[in-house]
């Protein structure tokens, strides 16, 4: 069985297997520390992720300038006559090399998480409110802590009221589109992919929505052909429209370079 951490990791990184998915949301339901520390740890990894940019490849180039520096040096070493010399030449290759390798690799993980945009943000829509006056419902009143669970931004208890009402209720579209952006909400984008796909293939009033928020979605997991397709299918009379275009001149721009 896999520990806390692992769940963790594996849970944000969209390759939670589905034995282990029941434990995760055992421990998410019983124990706080776990819920804090998936809240933490998701918040984290959602600011490393915003912070990263196309200027990683210049850095990366200079590790890669360092690294052949330094086989340049062990190679010169081990030419010099006396395994003695060679070793102390080694040595000093790898003095000379070792502080320049260091930095660059520190500037590449700075650089990477906190200097560079991604040059793309989206933003999820609020959840709205179905009460009415004097209505008692207890599935209603259900959805309403979604409603508000949602609207703070407390997307795991979202998801998990909206997981219950959606598999009591399969046909009402309203409650698996916004538990596939509850799920984006968590960046469980594989997840919201398997949520909003059949939901942007069909025909209710969400479709172009979730063709939009799908597009994203593949997008975060760098599915970017599959990305294409479905933003592609946002008519130019949607909200999203414009939003869908400048996606696409993303990518378009991306694959080019």
């Amino acid at each position: 069985m896999k520990t806390r951490d692992e769940l963790i990791q594996d849970y944000i990184d969209g390759v939670l297997r589905a034995e282990d998915r029941l434990e995760f949301e055992r421990l998410l339901r019983e124990d706080v520390e776990f819920g804090e520390e998936l809240k933490f740890q998701t918040e984290m990894q959602g600011i490393l992720k915003d912070r990263l940019g196309s200027k990683e490849e210049d850095l990366r180039a200079t590790l890669k300038a360092v690294e052949r520096e330094i086989r340049d040096g062990e190679r010169d070493a081990k030419a010099h006559d006396g395994e003695i010399f060679a070793e102390k030449n080694k040595v000093i290759s790898w003095k000379k090399w070792i502080i320049p390798l260091v930095a660059a690799a520190c500037l590449l993980l700075i650089g990477k998480f906190f200097f560079f945009p991604t040059g793309y943000h989206y933003e999820l829509p609020d959840m709205p409110s179905e009460i009415v006056r004097g209505q008692e419902d207890p599935e209603l009143n259900r959805y309403e802590e979604a409603v508000r669970a949602y609207n703070r931004k407390d997307y795991e208890k979202s998801a998990l009221i909206l997981e219950e009402l959606s598999a009591k209720e399969p046909e009402l579209m309203q409650y698996s589109y916004f538990l596939g952006l509850s799920l984006m909400g968590k960046k469980d984008f594989l997840m919201a992919v398997d949520q909003l796909k059949p939901i942007a293939d069909g025909e209710s009033v969400f479709q172009q929505d979730a063709c939009y928020y799908l597009g994203v979605s593949l997008h975060e997991m760098e599915r970017d052909t599959e990305a294409v397709e479905y933003l592609k299918k946002v008519s130019s009379e949607s909200k999203h429209y414009e939003h869908a275009q400048e996606l696409l001149e993303i990518i378009s721009k991306s694959t080019k370079r």
